[in-house]
């Protein structure tokens, strides 16, 4: 809120410092629309990581795991303003597609994230020289960390959005 100007705060949250949410429409319409766009062009980015899909083949599943890893801020960034939007107004339906599009996105998450432990050991082995060994070592721990996050932050949003539409 510091860079907000007052105007646009006051009637957003409104003289009695709740929400204004008639005043308020158009803004969350838009944060929605933006939140919706990020969803399904995030959504193409992660579907084309598996694409053509050739599981069995090591090198595929963890350039494929570390790849959907990579892609997955767009999306995830999407959810979370689509959530804010359709609670701020009340779209019940659209919170409860949010429920399942994080569940969604948890469980391809989880599969993604086992492909990548299973050929983490794989990756290791195959690499010999001090140089190449490190740039492994460094893309294994950032993907790992967004593994760990992205659990999170879906699991969170499914929860959030299932608590909101009870």
């Amino acid at each position: 809120m510091l860079f907000c100007p007052r105007k646009v705060v006051a009637t957003i949250i409104g003289p009695s410092g709740k929400p204004n949410a008639a005043a308020a429409g158009p803004a969350w319409l838009a944060l929605g629309t933006v939140g919706v766009v990020f969803v399904a062009i995030g959504l193409v980015d992660v579907l084309l990581a598996w694409l053509p899909p050739r599981f069995g083949d090591a090198n595929w599943e963890f350039g494929t795991a570390t790849a959907m890893f990579n892609n997955l801020p767009v999306p995830a960034m999407g959810l979370g303003l689509t959530l804010v939007s359709a609670s701020a107004q009340n779209a019940r339906k659209v919170v409860r597609a949010i429920v399942v599009i994080a569940a969604i996105f948890a469980l391809w998450s989880l599969v993604a994230a086992v492909l990548f432990g299973l050929t983490l050991p794989l990756a290791f082995n195959s690499v010999s020289e001090p140089g190449p060994h490190q740039a492994l070592l460094t893309s294994s721990i950032k993907t790992t960390v967004q593994i760990v996050a992205y659990e999170a932050l879906f699991l969170s949003l499914a929860r959030i959005a299932w608590r909101w539409d009870r």
